[in-house]
């Protein structure tokens, strides 16, 4: 059996009802998660990966005041998989942001001459709040184009 149908099967025992991506038809008149993959996380070590299960909690428009309860109860399902799955909220995902970049960074130190973050390295740096993203983006462009041309 799947991981992923271990965390649907967990959270239908739980007597909420869970589907996976377009499997629920219609409007949303009763409250429903919707489990799917999503992708991979390295983990703190270069060579490790993990999947990524996004589960997407659905509640009527007139019963938004019970999502929060609904994402308690999804999370209580979870500890039933949890040898197999680990929760990743926001607050989580910033440590497992920087964990990864730390990680990285040991990896270009150990295997390149040039020192990561070290800018004598690199070809351009823009500074977008000072700019935006859009003028960010119209330099890189230009940029590329006249790369392009020499």
């Amino acid at each position: 059996m799947s991981i992923l149908s271990n965390i649907r099967d967990a959270i239908q025992d739980d007597g909420i009802d869970c589907f996976y991506p377009s499997q629920h038809v219609g409007k949303c008149t009763k409250e429903y998660v919707v489990v799917k993959t999503g992708g991979t996380v390295s983990e703190t070590t270069v060579s490790s990966e993990r999947p990524v299960y996004t589960l997407m909690c659905y509640v009527p428009a007139n019963k938004y005041s019970r999502l929060e309860s609904m994402i308690h109860d999804v999370k209580q399902s979870m500890k039933k998989v949890f040898p197999l799955v680990r929760y990743v909220g926001n607050e989580d995902a910033e440590v497992m942001i920087q964990k990864n970049n730390k990680s990285r960074k040991l990896y270009h130190n150990f295997y390149c001459k040039e020192k990561w973050g070290d800018s004598r390295y690199y070809e351009m740096t823009l500074n977008t709040s000072k700019i935006g993203y859009e003028k960010a983006a119209e330099v890189i462009d230009f940029y590329i184009q006249k790369r392009l041309m020499s």
